[in-house]
């Protein structure tokens, strides 16, 4: 079951594999010019919305059906490419959202030092 996508990643669950993410923020703005005038406060002046930010934790385990250092290959490849996707989660499109950073947290390696289990830590940015 498709859960979301942000372009072609895509956060599933099913019996075999699961890919998603926890500790999803949104962040709004709106953006104001400051106007000062003498003797008095400053006015403010609305100018519009600002874009909107998003930061989540995505998890791979090998014991959950995917390849840590895949997936985390395939978010530096979007990070690395520059280009707007699509965040859609649980049917709801966010916008197009450019990958502005990512953040790799690598947890448990076996025995001959293959990376098991990984947090990617990303943050997203509207792309108007």
């Amino acid at each position: 079951m498709d859960v979301g996508t942000f372009g072609e990643i895509v956060f599933e669950t099913s019996r075999t594999r699961i890919r998603t993410f926890d500790e999803f923020k949104r962040s709004s703005k709106a953006r104001f010019a400051e106007h000062a005038v003498t003797g008095k406060k400053p006015v403010l002046e609305f100018l519009g919305p600002g874009l909107d930010e998003v930061s989540l934790q995505m998890m791979f385990a090998e014991s959950l059906g995917v390849s840590p250092s895949g997936e985390i290959d395939a978010v530096r490849k979007v990070l690395a490419s520059g280009e707007a996707k699509n965040l859609v989660v649980g049917g709801y499109n966010f916008g197009r959202f450019a990958l502005l950073s990512m953040e790799e947290d690598w947890q448990k390696f076996d025995g001959k030092g293959r990376l098991l289990v990984a947090a990617v830590s990303i943050k997203l940015k509207e792309f108007a």
